[in-house]
């Protein structure tokens, strides 16, 4: 399988993340997005989709709309089957999943740094393949503030992970929360797993294939080279939009 996964949690501590680590507020922001640009019986597809939590909150919102999702991780598909009636997921490697037809929208909302640095580009010349001419696609990702490798990455990881664990002790995470966090920041910092990048270095990608016409960093409030950030894409033969 070309997608790689770090130490994950259980599936409802997967979920208990999106209350106590910022990541929540991703995940409804790209929610209510879909919510209110998706076109009538759209088909959404959701790469590296975890537990279905953002796909069965878009369908609880829209039924008119078909939703279809793919994660590798067995136990993940197993609590969105029993959970989740109303969304189709499969137990897939994001290269290998096909989706039913072209799509209107396409998600990756925390998938695409579970790809060795390598792979990332190659998976957005396949949501590019499969996206609609006048599709969109809704990428989420964690940045840190360099894009170098050895300690100076090191250290932007530490930068993110600091104000992350701070957010959720603050909120008073449980533990089984705040050992999940330690676990993914050991993968960050040995980059086993977690291949997180800059938000220069993902624009960059993103802009050889889409013109990016919107981005909203949700967390943290303010300026910071650092954070969680969603940015909506459309392929560059499109005209439209605001952004380059």
């Amino acid at each position: 399988m070309n997608e790689q996964q770090s130490s994950l949690p259980t599936a409802a501590i997967y979920e208990q993340e999106y209350i106590y680590w910022p990541w929540g507020r991703l995940v409804e922001w790209v929610a209510s997005w879909v919510e209110a640009n998706a076109p009538s019986n759209a088909l959404i597809v959701d790469y590296m989709c975890g537990t279905g939590f953002l796909l069965n909150e878009i369908a609880k919102r829209r039924r008119d709309l078909s939703v279809c999702g793919c994660s590798i991780t067995p136990s993940f598909i197993e609590w969105a089957r029993e959970r989740y009636e109303h969304i189709n997921v499969v137990l897939e490697d994001a290269f290998e999943f096909d989706p039913p037809a072209d799509a209107d929208v396409i998600l990756c909302t925390a998938g695409l740094h579970h790809l060795p640095y390598e792979r990332q580009a190659l998976f957005l010349d396949k949501v590019l393949s499969e996206l609609r001419r006048d599709g969109r696609f809704l990428i989420g990702e964690e940045v840190i503030a360099a894009d170098e490798s050895g300690a100076a990455r090191q250290a932007a990881v530490l930068d993110l992970w600091f104000s992350l664990m701070h957010y959720a002790v603050q909120r008073e995470a449980p533990d089984g929360v705040l050992q999940a966090a330690i676990d993914v920041m050991k993968a960050d910092l040995c980059a086993d797993g977690e291949y997180k990048r800059s938000r220069v270095a993902i624009e960059d990608m993103l802009r050889r294939r889409f013109r990016i016409i919107d981005y909203a960093q949700t967390w943290p409030d303010g300026a910071t080279d650092y954070g969680d950030g969603v940015w909506v894409c459309a392929p560059r033969s499109m005209g439209g939009g605001t952004a380059t």
